[in-house]
């Protein structure tokens, strides 16, 4: 039974590095990894706190896990991000999971119209009601003009009146008390009774419309990621950028280069961080609008899920983007014995 050196890097939840014990670690890697040692087909020791990932450095040579293995300084690493360029000078097992890239942003308004509480109707509709409005009102002073009536009649401040009244009914006000001066000629005018009726009817209808939509409106996605493309970057010039060194995003957004979204690539490239082994402090920043992070799907739902836990904030998003995804594995140094290939592929 040989005895390999695995090299272990926090990538939560396939590895968790321990906060308390640097030398020790769980998740769902290290438990395919005691199993094989517990039915014999391999012995290994663990290095742990090894780089992440591996990437071509500007020395032209491999960094991080890939480049420990090609130095011989270990016979196992991952799980890892497979590409051609890694598949070209390392082994990789039968692939653990597959997933894409995502952008983790903090939350914006979704609607930012101070106006967006009129749009709710078409401008056809809202001339409508208020023609509505002005025809009602003009009726209501024909039955005022041509009803006898022991006082004197105020017929312009009457037609005023009775479009007030009529346009604050709309929105659920008292129509007016029938000892009203406007009012007291025409309350028991059976045409009055009648448009009245029609009226507070219509009003109703029309309150719970408007109701319903401007609920479901404001309701459904009231909040949007702050980034949503790549292309957003370019928008927000002072939203910080980042993702995590060696590892497979930096491989991946090497294909802006020479593209409009250079600039993206280069701020990237000015905040790449060493992966986390707790929850990450810069999740506060996301969280606030100040930065977003480029990172894969598994890991970015994991970390806010677990921050959820402990502090209840939840104004984070991950949104995916079509730029690259691949599959995940665990990587060998070349030469490993076949055999053992095969007990890592079917474990």
């Amino acid at each position: 039974m040989g005895n390999y050196r695995i090299a272990i890097a926090p990538w939560n939840p396939w590895i968790v590095l321990d906060k308390e014990n640097k030398s020790a670690a769980h998740g769902v890697v290290l438990e395919l990894y005691e199993e094989m040692k517990r039915t014999n087909i391999f012995d290994s020791t663990f290095q742990f706190g090894a780089q992440y990932g591996g990437s071509i450095g500007p020395d032209g040579k491999w960094n991080g896990m890939i480049g420990a293995m090609l130095r011989n300084e270990t016979d196992i690493a991952g799980p890892v991000f497979m590409n051609a360029a890694r598949a070209r000078v390392v082994d990789f097992a039968f692939p653990l999971d597959f997933s894409d890239l995502v952008i983790i942003s903090g939350l914006t308004p979704a609607n930012k119209n101070p106006y967006l509480i009129f749009r709710i109707f078409s401008v056809t509709v809202w001339l409508l009601i208020l023609l509505a409005i002005f025809i009602c009102s003009g009726i209501t002073y024909l039955i005022y003009i041509f009803l006898p009536s022991p006082e004197e009649k105020k017929k312009l401040d009457a037609l005023f009146r009775y479009l007030w009244s009529f346009h604050i009914s709309l929105i659920g006000k008292e129509f007016g008390s029938k000892d009203k001066w406007y009012l007291r000629p025409i309350w028991t005018s059976p045409s009055f009774k009648l448009l009245q009726s029609l009226w507070l009817l219509t009003c109703l209808v029309f309150l719970y419309v408007y109701q319903g939509i401007i609920v479901s409106t404001y309701a459904a996605d009231r909040l949007k990621p702050q980034i949503e493309k790549l292309e957003d970057f370019l928008e927000n010039p002072d939203v910080i950028i980042g993702t995590y060194e060696n590892s497979y995003p930096v491989l991946c957004l090497e294909k802006l280069a020479n593209t409009k979204l250079e600039s993206v690539l280069e701020r990237i490239k000015k905040n790449l961080i060493k992966m986390d082994t707790g929850i990450p402090q810069w999740l506060d920043d996301v969280e606030a609008g100040k930065s977003a992070y480029i990172a894969d799907t598994l890991y970015s739902k994991f970390m806010i899920g677990e921050r959820f836990k402990l502090t209840g904030k939840c104004n984070i998003r991950v949104v995916s983007f079509d730029l690259c995804s691949g599959y995940i594995a665990l990587a060998t140094r070349r030469g490993l014995h076949k055999k053992y290939m095969r007990k890592l592929d079917e474990g």
